[in-house]
């Protein structure tokens, strides 16, 4: 904005700096509305469901977080009840990398939100 106070001319500011036209007659005539070049928050995608459906949404993912099944203490009746296809992929290490945590951004480091990974997991597929 100096060299605009400075010199006054788009057309010169552009060529000094390598830029197009239309960027810096933009951004001066931001400056000239607003007497800033700061770029305000985008509005982002708008919401597709109510906000009643989010928060029932919200409170069911707090509720019902999958534990792994390591933590799952099943009898081998209740494994029994469990169907398996004819191809199973069993991971011999940590987990799969695909699982994805649902949490709020000041959950990040919270115990229920963290999963253990490797790089690359080793796995047999029967």
């Amino acid at each position: 904005m100096a060299r605009y106070k400075a010199v006054k001319v788009g057309e010169k500011i552009a060529k000094k700096l390598l830029l197009p036209i239309s960027a810096v007659a933009n951004i001066i005539s931001k400056y000239k509305e607003t007497g800033s070049f700061e770029t305000g928050k985008s509005p982002g995608r708008t919401p597709q469901i109510s906000d009643r459906d989010m928060r029932s949404l919200t409170k069911i993912a707090k509720e019902n977080r999958c534990p792994n099944l390591r933590d799952l203490d099943w009898t081998a009746e209740q494994w029994g009840m469990v169907i398996f296809s004819d191809e199973s992929k069993f991971d011999a290490c940590i987990g799969d990398m695909r699982k994805r945590v649902i949490r709020k951004s000041n959950e990040t480091y919270h115990k229920d939100c963290m999963k253990r990974t490797v790089k690359s997991p080793d796995s047999v597929m029967i």
